[in-house]
């Protein structure tokens, strides 16, 4: 038997065929088909039954002889009515019609530029006159179509035939076309360059939102960003009715935040102003640079002044309430000020000894995402600070998106020795922990700086304090 070679994975209805016979796959098996055999033709039959001629002969031979007429049928059933007959070959013409009397004509006469005016209501009277606005002015002869009628001077009368505007930078023609919700977006710098485009990037605003949500930044690309219902007022962050004036500082003996009020100099420069308000922070001009502060100041003592990192000298500016006053400066120079962290100042004439805190708190927060490794705070020392264990006492709140992943921040001395860690979990929990779990010691002029993990995540708007002892 001849081998079959049936397909190793058919599907329903293919057909499989070997010599003259077939088979069909029914999903469950191969059925064998009926295979017909082509036999005799009629003529061939009645050759061998004895007719003697060619084919068509034979066909010719099948017509018998003419029947009886049948009887009359029925009558049939109406037909549809026909299609609409071809149009009839024209008629001669009809002969001409009467002349009528002659109508009234234009009257003779007028000039260029004149109209034809009623004299009187009566039919036809008519006169040939120059309208008002030709009395005056003329229309400019010439112009091409498509072109327009316009102004060359103030002046009456002034105008000439005048383009249509076509890439005058000074008045662009709006693209044509352009769908619902399209803007117009610039090709190129060039003037009068510009598509109708989909927003895109961080041009656009995101689609959806509800009301009373917030804008919230998913990353530091322009345009990332996602409408997000906004921190309700409570531990996380305090409502803002009937707190004018005041700033925002962590609570002494719990998690989270307060409003409390702006704290003011003493006015016999012995003590500094202890009271948490953040950093304020400028960029150098180049010259003599006044900066406004979030609370008012009797002298220079009450607070520490830093360009680029360096403690400046009291004689380096002046306070008078909120203004700070900076003597000079480099263009590009970063300028911090900061509420003054106790001990002798840097002049070496404030007798205050820092006893009222013996704390010294350095803030850090970011809002949008950060990138992987980015560094989110770097701040100098000016006087030694000891971190205890674990960073006892330091704070941090997420207000915005949870981490995907724990997401842990690398807190490190002088930006190469991580002296611990701040870990925020999935749910929003925040744990700090020391290397070692033991303290950890900066002398003055170190640096202490918190970094990125090494890996992207969608957590938002998160702030920290950490706490050391003086």
């Amino acid at each position: 038997m001849a081998n079959l070679n049936f397909p190793a994975n058919p599907t329903v209805g293919q057909l499989h065929t070997v010599g003259d016979k077939a088979w069909t796959w029914t999903g469950v098996a191969w059925a064998i088909q009926r295979v017909s055999v082509t036999g005799k033709s009629a003529y061939e039959l009645a050759i061998e039954n004895g007719f003697v001629g060619t084919e068509a002969a034979w066909i010719a031979s099948l017509k018998g002889t003419k029947g009886d007429t049948g009887a009359q049928g029925s009558q049939g059933i109406k037909g549809d009515r026909g299609d609409k007959g071809d149009p009839g070959d024209r008629g001669t013409d009809g002969t001409n019609g009467i002349d009528g009397v002659d109508g009234v004509g234009v009257p003779t006469g007028g000039t260029t530029g004149q109209i034809l005016a009623k004299n009187s209501n009566d039919p036809f009277d008519t006169t040939w006159v120059t309208p008002d606005y030709l009395s005056d002015y003329t229309v400019p002869l010439g112009g091409n179509q498509g072109q327009f009628l316009g102004k060359i001077t103030a002046a009456d009368g002034d105008f000439e035939w005048l383009d249509l505007p076509s890439g005058d930078p000074s008045n662009p023609e709006l693209p044509l076309g352009g769908n619902e919700g399209q803007v117009l977006t610039k090709n190129s710098s060039t003037s009068g360059d510009v598509k109708w485009a989909d927003p895109v990037g961080g041009s656009g605003l995101p689609d959806g939102g509800s009301t009373g949500q917030i804008l919230t930044k998913n990353s530091e690309f322009n345009g990332d960003a996602t409408w997000q219902d906004a921190p309700e007022a409570g531990d996380a962050f305090p409502s803002l009715v009937d707190n004018a004036g005041k700033i925002l500082a962590v609570k002494s003996t719990e998690d989270g935040v307060e409003w409390i009020e702006a704290p003011t100099g003493t006015g016999s420069g012995s003590t500094p102003v202890t009271a948490p308000w953040p950093p304020v922070t400028a960029t150098g001009t180049g010259s003599a640079q006044n900066i406004i502060l979030p609370v008012s100041l009797d002298n220079t003592y009450d607070i520490d002044v830093y360009i680029n990192g360096i403690h400046l000298n009291s004689s380096d500016y002046s306070v008078s309430g909120t203004t700070l006053s900076l003597t000079s400066n480099a263009a590009g120079d970063s300028i911090e000020v900061r509420p003054a962290s106790g001990g002798s100042t840097s002049n070496g004439s404030g007798s205050g000894d820092g006893s009222a805190d013996p704390y010294y708190r350095m803030m850090g927060f970011f809002a949008a995402s950060p990138a992987v490794n980015e560094i989110l705070m770097i701040a100098i020392t000016d006087i030694p600070i000891t971190f205890p264990a674990n960073f006892s006492g330091s704070q941090a709140k997420l207000i915005g998106m949870q981490p995907g992943a724990n997401f842990v921040l690398s807190i490190r001395k002088n930006s190469t020795t991580e002296i611990g860690t701040l870990a925020i979990s999935t749910t929003g929990t925040a744990t700090f922990l020391t290397s070692g779990g033991t303290s950890k010691s900066l002398a003055i002029g170190d640096a202490i700086s918190v970094h990125a993990p090494g890996v992207s995540d969608t957590i938002t708007n998160l702030t920290w304090i950490l706490r050391g002892n003086k």
